[in-house]
Parts: structure tokens; C-alpha cells; sequence
């Protein structure tokens, strides 16, 4: 499986509260199962960037109203222009994580 990428996705985690918005996601599969993640344009939801930069989360991915992807095991961490947005939350331009194991939902 080769890389792949949604623009204006929807982050979420297991039982379906809202993580982030995301301009651009690019998944980048490794042959083992798991693989890397990049985002750009990332505005996270207030408490969602400690659930993020944890151990590994549950997440699913929301692209166009259709649930795309499920991710498990999935942590990130952010590399450029981070700030606090008034209502609690962060924005930042890059953010890239990894995952352990990618199930595709649709296409």
C-alpha cells in the first residue's frame, strides 16, 4: 500500500469526540503494519492535545462526511508554529505522528 492523503479531514477518537481539523493528512503505510502521519493545518480541540501526545490513542479519520480510516495506537507530535486559539484550543502549521495499525473503511 502506497501513500495516500484527505484535505479538510476530521480527526476523532474511539467514541467519536472531535480531535482536530485537518487541512491536509498523508498516511505513509510501512510494510510492518503500522506507519507514519503527517498533517497540515492542524486546529486541535481543547484537551485534545494531551489525549495526542500520549501513549497511543484509537482514532478514526472523517474525510468528506464518510469515515475513511481507523487508526490504532496513534500519537503525534508537533513541529512548527503552534498557538493557543481563545477558545482553548491549539492551531499549528506540521504535525507528524505514527501508528501501529491502519484499517481503511472506505475509499
Amino acid at each position: 500500500m502506497g501513500a495516500f492523503g484527505y484535505r479538510n479531514a476530521v480527526l476523532m477518537d474511539a467514541s467519536g469526540r472531535v480531535l482536530a481539523y485537518v487541512e491536509r493528512l498523508a498516511i505513509h503505510p510501512a510494510p510492518s503494519g503500522g506507519g507514519a502521519i503527517g498533517l497540515g493545518g492542524v486546529a486541535l480541540a481543547p484537551g485534545a492535545l494531551e489525549r495526542l501526545g500520549g501513549r497511543g490513542i484509537a482514532a478514526q479519520v472523517m474525510s468528506r462526511g464518510r469515515l475513511r480510516l481507523r487508526l490504532r495506537g496513534f500519537r503525534l507530535s508537533f513541529h512548527a508554529g503552534e498557538a493557543r486559539t481563545p477558545e482553548g484550543g491549539w492551531y499549528c502549521e506540521a504535525a507528524v505522528g505514527t501508528y501501529r495499525a491502519l484499517f481503511r473503511a472506505g475509499r
